[in-house]
């Protein structure tokens, strides 16, 4: 944070004594692999829970599911195969969620479709006025050729509440 050139912690340096910034501030330069990390080697107690509450998931799955989007964001960045990859972790399923989750049981989490449910599901908690799942549909209108099955979409999949709202 001391080489940092983002504005808010130059203000802050320039208007505070104290060495370290707010943690959102902090939270603002970390990378989402550092991310994972730091929450994964939290102590399990109230600060883990409290985090994965605002998702309404376990702390167990939260901690899945942030390893396994740090995984998809890595793929994509160092750009290797996603398409129709067998990824070689498999997020957590979580037992109870209060936003819509998947409700097919034969859907496997270790390819595409599981991950980008996951995105969805986290997108959707965070902003429920995203476009996502909009502008995802759109994309995959505008390439009729991709097959959706290689990416682990069941057939059903645009009946899922979660895909469907």
């Amino acid at each position: 944070m001391h080489k940092s050139k983002e504005e808010f912690i130059k203000a802050f340096k320039k208007k505070y004594i104290e060495p370290l910034p707010p943690t959102w501030m902090g939270m603002e330069l970390i990378s989402l692999g550092s991310l994972s990390t730091l929450y994964s080697n939290l102590k399990p107690g109230r600060s883990k829970r409290s985090v994965a509450n605002f998702f309404s998931i376990s702390d167990g799955v939260f901690e899945s599911w942030l390893h396994a989007i740090t995984f998809v964001r890595n793929t994509c960045a160092h750009h290797a195969r996603l398409w129709n990859k067998v990824m070689n972790i498999q997020p957590l399923i979580p037992n109870t969620t209060a936003l819509p989750w998947l409700t097919n049981n034969a859907v496997s989490n270790n390819k595409l479709y599981y991950f980008l449910s996951i995105v969805l599901y986290l997108q959707q908690s965070i902003s429920p006025t995203s476009t996502f799942l909009l502008r995802f549909k759109d994309l995959l209108i505008s390439y009729p050729e991709i097959e959706v099955k290689a990416m682990g979409f069941p057939e059903d999949w645009k009946t899922e509440a979660l895909w469907s709202s």
